[in-house]
């Protein structure tokens, strides 16, 4: 029977397969990685009015984690001046943008980027405030 399999540089074992015959016997390891978030925009953004405002988040996991932008804890979907975008930049990485243009007085508040996948989760949010 397959051993227990250690921690591997914050991986853990997600599933393991044993495979038994007359011939030979396979031991296959899968592994996997909660959700962290890598670079995000500096916490505190201000933006003119009536100009872009342009959010970033890249976060890595395996499995490839997703990316869910929201404001003031409301979930956000793409609307005629909200645009977003989650673009793959390597295996088990992720980059997502969040571009409002153009801003307005509403557009103020706490914006959050959550990046998950089934083993975990990671969130950061950004204050932006408007000036004139």
């Amino acid at each position: 029977m397959p051993q227990l399999l250690e921690l591997i540089d914050g991986m853990v074992p997600e599933q393991v397969s044993y495979i038994h015959s007359s011939r030979s016997s396979y031991l296959g390891e899968i592994y996997f990685q909660k959700a962290a978030i890598t670079r995000h925009s500096y916490f505190l953004q201000t933006f003119k009015l009536g100009h872009k405002i342009l959010l970033t988040c890249e976060a890595e996991g395996h499995p490839t984690p997703s990316i869910t932008w929201y404001k003031d804890g409301a979930e956000m979907h793409v609307y005629h001046t909200i645009y977003l975008s989650q673009t793959r930049l390597q295996d088990y990485k992720v980059r997502a943008r969040l571009e409002i243009d153009p801003a307005a007085i509403g557009d103020e508040g706490v914006y959050s980027c959550l990046a998950s996948n089934r083993h975990g989760y990671d969130l950061k949010s950004i204050k932006a405030i408007y000036y004139y």
